[in-house]
């Protein structure tokens, strides 16, 4: 059930590849804690590890789209907006319900889904346009 970084996600970038694989692997603790039987409490604190992270990879992604005059910025910047709000009301939902079956493995697929899927098809232009650059 854990999702693991896989090479062909890699960008081309030190520091955002370096990123995506620390947000890879908060991925994988938070759900690894729910099927280790921890406590709400690790659980939680796992989740709310994985959104602050999840807040200082698209601030520094965003500078570096910046930096290099990354032509679908402000698109891009609206897809990491997005997520924050959507990743914000599953934490709150957790907060509230506490860490159920059910919502850890929404919480596990909605972000999974959303990394892979954000990196594959949004964060591969970046190493694109990153490349021309050089």
């Amino acid at each position: 059930m854990s999702l693991k970084w896989k090479d062909e996600w890699s960008i081309g970038h030190e520091m955002v590849d370096s990123q995506h694989k620390e947000l890879v692997d908060a991925v994988s603790n938070f759900i690894n804690a729910y099927y280790a039987g921890k406590g709400a409490d690790v659980i939680g604190e796992t989740m709310d590890f994985l959104l602050g992270y999840t807040v200082k990879h698209f601030i520094d992604e965003e500078a570096l789209q910046w930096s290099s005059n990354y032509p679908d910025y402000q698109n891009h910047k609206n897809l990491h907006e997005a997520f924050k709000v959507k990743a914000k009301e599953l934490s709150d939902k957790l907060k509230e319900e506490g860490p159920s079956k059910m919502l850890v493995m929404k919480i596990n697929s909605t972000i999974s889904e959303w990394l892979v899927n954000h990196i594959v098809r949004e964060d591969k232009k970046i190493g694109e346009h990153l490349k021309a650059k050089k």
